[in-house]
């Protein structure tokens, strides 16, 4: 990671949850958005508090089931096109 993509997760930590709901909990950590094996990259990413990143449970948690989360938070693409929009990408 060069200084460059440091700076960039910083801002999207520092945005907050990209998810912003009554279910926010925690401090926000970065997930990286990838489909089918696809490796992960620093250019997409998306800020999201602990409890919709792992702890949340299903239905809240991403890491606790992708489809449910989708369905309640939408398609992590369209969350990775906020995130650039509010960065002024």
């Amino acid at each position: 990671m060069n200084r460059s993509d440091k700076d960039r997760l910083d801002k999207i930590v520092k945005l907050g949850c990209i998810v912003a709901d009554e279910c926010c909990g925690g401090r926000v950590t970065i997930h990286h958005v990838r489909r089918h094996g696809e490796k992960r990259k620093h250019s997409k990413v998306i800020g999201l508090c602990q409890n919709h990143h792992q702890d949340g449970g299903h239905g809240v948690a991403v890491h606790a089931g992708k489809k449910t989360w989708r369905k309640n938070y939408g398609e992590e693409e369209e969350l990775l096109h906020r995130t650039a929009i509010l960065l002024g990408e």
